[in-house]
């Protein structure tokens, strides 16, 4: 058997300063033999020397960066190494890494003949970086093509593809980006023949790593809908298309359009064995209950009998069940229904309530016999029948007067009158002392107090827009962009999240000093503040800040810089800014 060969990094483990953890992460779990390996190690605590341990790997290159955070006081170190390996071969490759006298591994790696990665993009001019190409050539239509096809993917993904009829599905549609891309723009919506299609407008976008086809992408639910089948067989969902937009230039990136892959599912019909009477068609987990107001009231009094059906599936259609009554001496009738069904990110759910008033026409013991409701429970794949308890009312002795009266539907009143029950129209009714309330004069004064109020604060408002140059929250927008910058300093050593803050900061304020929408592409928020306020040097110093977040947020965290220093740049940025254009705006920034 061969002899293993370890790749010497530093000097020996055993000669190493203790640290708190250690972390190793891969950019790829499959390469192509002419592909090289980035390997990332990371201490938290003091620095440590780690060492690549392998006879499938060649050392092809090394660095390293630190990171320092005082809290409070206490300083904490994190030291990130970064090694890049060259396989020796192909098959089931590892790799181990040790440092002090911790271990991590065997870490496995797949390699396969040729290559899987794309070649290293070529270090370009900083110039034609920020305009998108040469400002003094002639236009290259041809860069276009720079945006790769593996470089940004567009999937729909559900939580399985075997439904039932009438079960309710969420379908998400997923953006796996391994670049900067734009606010991605619908070009056509995709078609779902044979589905009823329900949006969740409440679902924020989610954002997380993910490894997909054996390469590393930072995956991005875009939105969430829910599907319900209302046919059998096999239902295809034929993809959205959708027009992406590298970030990167002045003038902005290649864009291409992305075709979301269609999506086939499996829809088999609700078994015809075993089904009972009591199905209504609901598709889902459903619990169901009843409960009585009160369980003793006086004869002719009335009682509130509710039917509660709560849970998560498909409600549309389905109806609850009413009680059985079999006393001649108890009337009832239904007086509400409740309706709170929502279409959340989990998928439909919510509660169905009806509400029964019930009427006692004699001092005795009544009882409520239990109602049956049944639904069909994917996960059992079987008929689910729900039972509710037999509940119990008693009526004692009225009052002498013949008894309260009661309201049923807001319509009319129940009076009592010894034993028949005699419905009085109130229609047409009015109280014989209206008072002063209701008089024109009283009415015509409150209304023009009203109007008067509402002039006044119109015009409190115009003058301030007209004092800001008509931005709303041009006021308030450098205010509210310190207070994002804050958040930066907690999340200093977490670049990932320290820049995430930093740009929300630097994009909120031009959101909020110039008026626009959260959702305008970067490169229209600059054309529209050229415009305002002309072009200058501190601008131009915001909108770099700006994609240096955004390059920052997806390089490897060797490459990202240090986060010292940023965010007093950012803000020492908006605040002469906020100078300059209160200046030009004739008014206080």
């Amino acid at each position: 058997m061969r002899a293993a060969r370890f790749l010497p990094i530093a000097c020996l483990a055993a000669l190493a300063p203790l640290f708190a953890s250690m972390e190793v992460q891969v950019d790829a779990e499959k390469i192509g033999q002419e592909d090289t390996l980035g390997v990332e190690v990371i201490l938290e605590g003091e620095e440590a020397q780690p060492e690549i341990r392998s006879a499938d790997f060649e050392m092809r290159g090394s660095s390293r960066s630190s990171q320092i955070q005082i809290i409070n006081g206490a300083v904490t170190k994190r030291t990130i190494y970064h090694f890049d390996l060259g396989p020796m071969r192909t098959g089931s490759l590892s790799f181990s890494v040790a440092a002090g006298k911790e271990t991590k591994g065997p870490v496995a790696i797949e390699v396969v003949a040729g290559r899987l990665k794309a070649p290293p993009a070529q270090a370009r001019n900083p110039i034609e970086e920020f305009f998108g190409g040469n400002p003094w050539g002639a236009p290259q239509p041809q860069r276009r093509a720079e945006f790769g096809e593996d470089e940004a993917l567009v999937r729909n993904e559900v939580p399985k593809t075997q439904v039932w009829l009438g079960e309710t599905i969420p379908v998400d549609t997923v953006l796996y980006t391994r670049v900067v891309i734009e606010q991605p723009r619908l070009a056509k919506e995709d078609e779902a023949s044979g589905f009823s299609v329900e949006p969740v407008n409440d679902f924020q976008p989610q954002s997380a790593r993910a490894t997909l086809n054996g390469q590393n992408y930072q995956k991005i639910v875009l939105r969430r809908r829910l599907f319900t089948p209302t046919l059998t067989g096999n239902a295809t969902i034929k993809g959205a298309v959708l027009r992406l937009e590298k970030g990167g230039g002045f003038w902005g990136g290649p864009a291409r359009n992305v075709k979301v892959p269609d999506l086939t599912l499996t829809v088999s019909p609700l078994p015809d064995a075993g089904k009972p009477a009591t199905f209504r068609g609901a598709v889902g987990e459903f619990a169901l209950k009843a409960r009585l107001s009160a369980g003793t009231v006086k004869a002719h009094d009335a009682a509130t009998l509710v039917y509660e059906l709560s849970g998560q599936g498909n409600f549309r259609g389905t109806t609850l069940p009413a009680p059985s009554l079999r006393d001649p001496d108890l009337a009832s009738r239904r007086a509400a229904v409740r309706d709170t069904v929502k279409f959340t990110p989990q998928g439909q759910e919510g509660t169905l309530a009806a509400e029964y008033m019930l009427i006692p026409e004699r001092e005795k013991f009544y009882t409520l016999p239990g109602v049956e409701w049944s639904y069909f429970s994917p996960a059992k794949a079987a008929y689910i029948t729900l039972r509710t308890p037999t509940l119990t009312l008693t009526a004692t002795k009225a009052d002498k007067d013949g008894g309260p009266s009661v309201t049923i539907n807001g319509s009319r009143e129940v009076e009592t009158q010894r034993e028949d029950i005699r419905y009085i129209h109130t229609a047409g009714l009015r109280s014989a002392s209206s008072g002063p309330f209701r008089s024109p004069w009283f009415i015509a004064l409150h209304a023009l107090a009203l109007i008067a109020a509402a002039g006044a604060f119109a015009a409190r408002r115009i003058h301030e827009l007209r004092r800001h140059g008509g931005l709303g929250l041009s006021s308030h927008a450098l205010e509210r962009a310190q207070k994002r910058l804050k958040q930066c300093v907690k999340h200093r050593g977490d670049s990932d999240a320290f820049h995430r803050h930093l740009e929300a900061a630097l994009q909120g304020y031009l959101q909020d000093r110039l008026g626009v929408s959260a959702g305008m592409p970067l490169t229209e928020v600059r054309r529209f503040a050229v415009a305002q306020f002309g072009e200058s040097e501190e601008l131009a110093g915001l909108f770099e800040l700006v994609r240096a977040c955004q390059a920052a947020r997806y390089a490897r965290p060797s490459e990202g810089g240090s986060d010292a220093g940023k965010s007093d740049r950012a803000e020492a940025t908006l605040r002469a800014i906020d100078r300059l254009w209160g200046e030009k705006k004739g008014g206080k920034p």
